[in-house]
């Protein structure tokens, strides 16, 4: 009965120094998934705000040219393109055709 006593409470700490163990490694893991992911999150606000601003940008740009034009009093003839953050004007392709001169 002695032995038997010494050999439950000799496992029963076992069963705690592991139990402790496997609980330092959880805490360890769980911190070092919590560093990666706020990384990442920070990487993520990172190129968002990156994206963002090249958006704004060409928005612009776009703006700045369509005011000169409307200021003119001229018909837009290029194609003007803004997709995502990229704002082209296609000088090859006419939107509609230009105004003709009257035969004289």
């Amino acid at each position: 009965s002695g032995i038997n006593a010494e050999y439950v409470g000799s496992s029963s700490r076992s069963f705690s120094l592991k139990l402790a163990v496997v609980k330092l490694r959880a805490i360890t893991v769980i911190k070092e998934l919590k560093e990666r992911a706020a990384l990442m999150y920070n990487i993520q606000q990172e190129w968002i705000g990156q994206r963002f601003k090249k958006e704004m940008d060409s928005i612009k740009t776009m703006c700045e040219m369509l005011s000169d034009v409307i200021e003119s009093e001229k018909a837009i003839l290029p194609q003007v393109l803004l997709s995502d953050d990229q704002f082209t004007v296609d000088m090859g392709y006419k939107m509609f055709d230009p105004p003709r001169r009257p035969a004289s």
